[in-house]
């Protein structure tokens, strides 16, 4: 194994869209920084505010993100903000770092 600092990676991020009706699944791609241990404790991720500073620090990009009119939601901090302030999407993003992370994924694969 190789020890990467602070390694990159992407993750699927599947989002449960509120529709009439109840919710659609939708999905993206997400680019992450991994954190330390110790910096993920600088962030308190019960609350809200925690929750954003640490998405904001982590998420360092996107594909696969078009805006209302079909034209592409292209990486900023604005458009991160726009992003995190949705719950739905901010629960997403999160899920998907830590599943990545944690190795949720692989042991449900029986890896």
């Amino acid at each position: 194994m190789k020890i990467i600092r602070n390694p990159v990676f992407t993750a699927p991020v599947k989002v449960m869209v509120p529709s009439d009706g109840g919710q659609r699944e939708q999905q993206f791609t997400a680019r992450f920084r991994a954190m330390t241990l110790s910096e993920q404790a600088e962030f308190d991720t019960s609350s809200a505010n925690g929750t954003n500073e640490m998405l904001r620090s982590i998420v360092i990009g996107w594909d696969g993100l078009t805006d209302e009119d079909g034209e592409a939601f292209e990486f900023s901090s604005a458009n991160l903000g726009t992003l995190i302030d949705l719950a739905y999407v901010r629960f997403a993003l999160s899920r998907a770092y830590f599943d990545a992370t944690s190795g949720v994924r692989a042991a449900k694969r029986g890896n």
